[in-house]
Order: structure tokens, then sequence, then C-alpha cells
């Protein structure tokens, strides 16, 4: 009888890591526009459950708001759009 032992798969050509083995990605804040996550508010482990960001998102003016000043800041330069190739 044969055993089946799965191959390990190489990675995918082409495809690297931008992020190194010893760093990990740092959130950006989706309220302050170009600014990094810095677990501002108490029990926060990141955007995806700060309570800060759920209000900002869940208020329509608020989030209105938001939407004005992060295109302010792309325009100025000093935000990338999201997906877009930096040269």
């Amino acid at each position: 009888m044969s055993r089946h032992v799965p191959r390990n798969p190489s990675p995918a050509r082409g495809v690297e890591s931008t992020v190194s083995a010893n760093r990990r990605p740092e959130p950006l804040c989706p309220v302050r526009p170009g600014d990094h996550c810095t677990l501002c508010v108490p029990g926060a482990t990141g955007p995806h459950d700060c309570g800060l960001v759920y209000l900002v998102m869940d208020d329509p003016d608020l989030a209105t708001e938001l939407a004005t000043r992060r295109a302010e800041v792309r325009r100025s330069g000093l935000l990338a759009r999201p997906g877009a190739a930096s040269a």
C-alpha cells in the first residue's frame, strides 16, 4: 500500500511578499488619512475593531466629511489611491 504524501507547493512565480519575515504590515488608519493605526482607542487591535472607525463610517455626515478630506489629501499628493501603482 502506498501512502499519499502532500507536496510542499513552491511560491507562485512573480509573487513576492512586500513584508519581511521580521516585520508585520502596518495598517493605515481610515480616520486619519496617511497615518498608520496607532491603536489610539483602548481595546482596539487595529482598524477592523476600532470603535472610532465604526462610529465615523456608520454616520453618513462624518463619512461624507472623511471622504472629502481624503480626496483633498490625495489631490495634494500626500496619499496614494488604494490599489494605485506607485512610481
